[in-house]
């Protein structure tokens, strides 16, 4: 999860808004057949359907889902000139995380149950504090490959923020389970 985000935030600056869009509802869809592919089955058992139309079911929850991270990539695309993506980034994909409905809520951040010394910002944000710091390092390295291809004053500053809260969040950590 830590590099997930690279190569697609990495290409999202080549791409026109259309393009940014059907990324991410391409990504937001696979990521959601796989992590929810057992709801076919959930639906046909307990909901008592035809396992076709569970699928069918299944399909419009995973298109809805994707629709969301649709919108996260063609906004940080349209922010892209104007915000460094180590700032926009983590902000709008928490912003989605947190408001967009699901049917299961399931942050990403949950998936670093076992990076505990990162895991202690959550205690100050949550899951979801977690999460922001899983896009902000996929947005670093992203804003690192673009650094020498741009001549942008602000691209230096923000691989130097982006490290530095990463460099405290690693400290806040050591210190809260030492």
């Amino acid at each position: 999860a830590w590099i997930g985000f690279v190569p697609i935030l990495a290409v999202l600056p080549l791409l026109s808004r259309r393009g940014a869009t059907i990324l991410g509802f391409s990504v937001g869809f696979s990521l959601c057949a796989v992590l929810q592919s057992w709801f076919p089955g959930l639906i046909a058992r307990f909901g008592n359907f035809h396992p076709a139309l569970a699928i069918g079911l299944t399909v419009v929850l995973l298109v809805f889902q994707a629709l969301g991270w649709a919108l996260v990539m063609w906004l940080i695309r349209d922010l892209w000139k104007r915000v460094p993506m180590v700032v926009s980034a983590p902000i709008l994909f928490v912003a989605y995380e947190v408001w967009f409905p699901m049917v299961f809520r399931g942050p990403l951040g949950l998936t670093q149950y076992r990076s505990l010394h990162l895991l202690q910002i959550g205690e100050l944000g949550g899951a979801s504090a977690v999460t922001g710091l899983l896009v902000l390092i996929g947005a670093l390295v992203a804003e690192t490959l673009w650094f020498r291809r741009t001549s942008r004053r602000w691209a230096l500053g923000s691989l130097v923020a982006g490290s530095s809260f990463l460099a405290l969040c690693l400290i806040f950590g050591h210190q809260r389970i030492s």
